[in-house]
């Protein structure tokens, strides 16, 4: 019994200095070998959650220019703007593909063949093409481009070449003439092909893409790195009052640049709340300047500081107020505060409320 005993306690002696590593139990099966040490894992696999939508924060350049016969308007406009881009998963929430403008600074140059030379940070009429840029999302990448890692491949149809597609391992750029082919207009600008049900005429469309870090055969918002869009068109789809006459056609060409800032995947309660807090987006962001941004060229930055220059005192002094109006409070009320102005029978109120716009 001795024997029995003083061999068990042995055994319990060597057995737990084993089993411990600094204090914690650990198994013994991964202490005993090193060749436990190391074990082989399942391939990684990166998947988006298809209940989720993805918020895109980018930064945009636009030239514009809208010309008649006499007179011509120059605009340089650089904005932040976001997109929410629903994945398959999403129900009853649309979300936002065109771009949605959080903070705007504008340059304008206007000219006319009377020597006009003047320029401002305003103007009342919106003739940019650039606010109907939306992106695509789940556009499957032609066969051979899918199959080979440094490729190119281009489409042509009976107008020409329709689109050029480069890829190089996990980046990818697409050139398309979308006025070349018709499916090209629904595929790559959705929201501008509604405009040619209009007396709209468009010269040239032209839209590139860059993709960076692919994963799948398919081009996802979630890839995009670089939007560029070139548009030409005679007329914006609406008059321009007082801007050319009636029977007096006018030009419009917009360059477009869209450089991806951030991406992340959010509910559909977190993106109901960024749809109704627009601040939120200048809170969360410390913004600065996309790294693989084009230079602007010295006529751009000579237009900047021009309009910078401006004295707007001056000009916000010289203003006529309507005396009907100023320093009432023409804000809307609520149904609480419409009730309580009636009982009390307030003729000054009944004339605040004949001024309001309806």
């Amino acid at each position: 019994m001795r024997r029995i005993a003083l061999f068990l306690l042995l055994c319990f002696v060597i057995i737990i200095p084993a089993a411990t590593i600094g204090g914690i139990a650990v198994s013994p099966k991964y202490t005993a070998s090193p060749k436990n040490v190391l074990k082989a894992l399942p391939e990684l696999k990166v998947a988006y959650d298809k209940n989720k939508l993805l918020h895109i924060l980018a930064y945009v350049r636009e030239y514009s220019t809208m010309t008649s016969y006499g007179d011509s308007i120059f605009l340089f406009r650089e904005k932040w703007v976001d997109y929410m881009i629903p994945n398959k998963g999403v129900r009853k929430y649309k979300g936002w593909k065109t771009p949605r403008v959080i903070a705007a600074n504008s340059y304008y140059h206007f000219t006319n063949k009377n020597g006009l030379d003047s320029v401002s940070d305003r103007y009342y009429q919106s003739f940019s093409w650039a606010d109907w840029v939306s992106i695509i999302n789940g556009m499957a990448m032609p066969t051979k481009i899918a199959q080979n890692l440094i490729s190119v491949d281009t489409i042509h149809n009976r107008n020409g070449i329709s689109q050029i597609w480069q890829r190089n391992n996990d980046d990818l750029t697409v050139k398309v003439d979308v006025l070349a082919d018709t499916l090209n207009c629904t595929k790559w600008i959705p929201d501008i092909s509604l405009f040619f049900e209009t007396n709209t005429l468009f010269e040239d469309i032209k839209v590139e893409y860059s993709f960076t870090d692919l994963i799948t055969d398919r081009l996802y918002a979630q890839d995009i790195d670089r939007i560029k869009v070139d548009i030409k068109s005679e007329g914006r789809g609406k008059n321009m009052f007082r801007f050319n006459r009636r029977d007096e056609s006018f030009l419009v060409s917009t360059t477009t640049e869209v450089y991806m800032y951030d991406k992340n995947y959010v509910t559909v309660k977190e993106a109901k709340k960024w749809e109704h807090d627009l601040a939120r987006v200048l809170d969360e962001y410390d913004l600065q300047y996309p790294l693989n941004l084009s230079p602007l060229s010295s006529g751009i930055k000579d237009l900047m500081a021009r309009v910078d220059a401006i004295d707007h005192t001056p000009i916000r002094l010289a203003t006529f107020i309507d005396p009907r109006i100023a320093g009432r409070d023409l804000t809307p009320k609520t149904f609480k505060r419409t009730l309580q102005d009636v009982f009390k029978h307030n003729p000054y109120d009944y004339e605040r409320r004949a001024l309001r716009p309806r």
